[in-house]
């Protein structure tokens, strides 16, 4: 089993690149968010059983394979699904694709060692049906790793005082998030808090080589600053 190094994401990092069409600052900001999300998967062991929950366009399930996991990725869209599956056969990764909802997973109990949401709880009418569901499928003293978009940061303060929060809040979002609401929900979902960051990018927007370290630091010492919030749990 190759271990995800934190340092060591060019992989994915090209892939981004490779796939994403609106630009060097989306693709940046989509890879800042990917480097969380690994960073918290990298201090797991082992191969796992993962459920990506809302793949989208399939390139986190696809890295996790193509580094030694067994991932299952479902999304409710079909179309969605379909573009998931052609960066899947991209990268010649192995992973199990399945439409379905988030608030209704059509897999057995305990099935999963590690359940992922990135950027689609606030999709969601009832998110804490989608926290319930996950935890039903995960094993005992399984974890998830879960991420929103955060109206607590000064990006979106600055653009709600300049009548600009359309640009940040798509018009599918159904639930606005910070770090006090996305704690309780969680909590209500039965899961214990591990560790709360951030993707934390200094203003403005610079390589990802300047003040990397620094970076991380703020994003664990003042994650609401960020522009998206992550957090790791596990089952109580």
């Amino acid at each position: 089993m190759k271990h995800i190094k934190n340092d060591n994401l060019k992989e994915i990092e090209g892939m981004i690149n490779d796939l994403c069409k609106e630009g060097p600052s989306r693709s940046q900001e989509t890879f800042l968010r990917k480097q969380v999300t690994l960073s918290f998967i990298s201090g797991l062991s082992g191969e796992m059983d993962i459920l990506d929950v809302g793949c989208g366009w399939g390139v986190l399930s696809a890295y996790l394979a193509r580094q030694g996991h067994r991932v299952t990725g479902v999304d409710n869209n079909e179309s969605t699904l379909k573009t998931a599956s052609q960066t899947i056969a991209r990268y010649a990764a192995s992973v199990a694709l399945k439409q379905c909802d988030a608030q209704h997973l059509d897999f057995p109990d305990q099935c999963f060692d590690l359940v992922i949401w990135e950027e689609m709880l606030e999709h969601l009418d009832q998110p804490l049906f989608a926290l319930e569901e996950g935890r039903r499928v995960l094993r005992p003293r399984g974890k998830i790793i879960l991420s929103v978009p955060n109206s607590e940061s000064p990006r979106y303060k600055i653009f709600q005082l300049l009548g600009l929060k359309k640009i940040l809040i798509f018009h599918e979002h159904k639930q606005n998030f910070n770090r006090k609401l996305i704690s309780a929900l969680v909590r209500q979902a039965g899961f214990e808090i591990i560790s709360l960051t951030s993707d934390f990018i200094p203003i403005p927007k610079l390589p990802l080589s300047f003040f990397l370290n620094q970076r991380k630091a703020l994003a664990k010492k003042y994650p609401s600053w960020g522009y998206h919030l992550f957090m790791r749990r596990k089952n109580e």
